[in-house]
């Protein structure tokens, strides 16, 4: 929740937060989650991507990376490491917009190290791998 809204705060794209909800029965919490709004028109970017290989539409795919890129170069520069960044965690409606999800586990203004830049760029490189592999066969 905080998180989502920390990140709308430094101007990086993310669906608003419009509730959270716990499960339970009896008094006892043993679960919940996170509502948020509806992104119409937005695609997992994998799922936005995979068309682009499987076409071999070099400009569009270019495009799409460049804009990613700068995408999640935004969260770098506001010391937003996501945790869990990978191609389903980020939508897009377009291949120039996208949206980052699943911010349970963001760090927010907290030091930001070479580390968790890698970190964020295998976690989607592994993807990418896998679609072009899928994509091929």
């Amino acid at each position: 929740w905080l998180s989502s809204l920390e990140m709308i705060r430094l101007g990086l794209r993310v669906p608003k937060t419009i509730a959270y909800v716990e499960h339970g029965a009896l008094g006892a919490i043993w679960g919940n989650a996170f509502v948020y709004e509806y992104l119409e028109d937005c695609l997992p970017a994998l799922q936005f991507l995979e068309p682009l290989i499987k076409k071999e539409d070099r400009d569009s795919i270019d495009a799409f990376f460049t804009n990613l890129a700068e995408a999640v170069t935004g969260l770098a520069e506001a010391k937003v490491f996501h945790r869990d960044l990978k191609l389903d965690n980020v939508l897009t409606p377009d291949g120039r917009e996208f949206f980052f999800i699943d911010l349970d586990e963001a760090l927010i203004n907290q030091p930001f190290e070479p580390k968790h830049r890698m970190r964020n760029h295998i976690q989607m490189g592994n993807e990418i791998g896998r679609a072009s592999c899928r994509e091929r066969v």
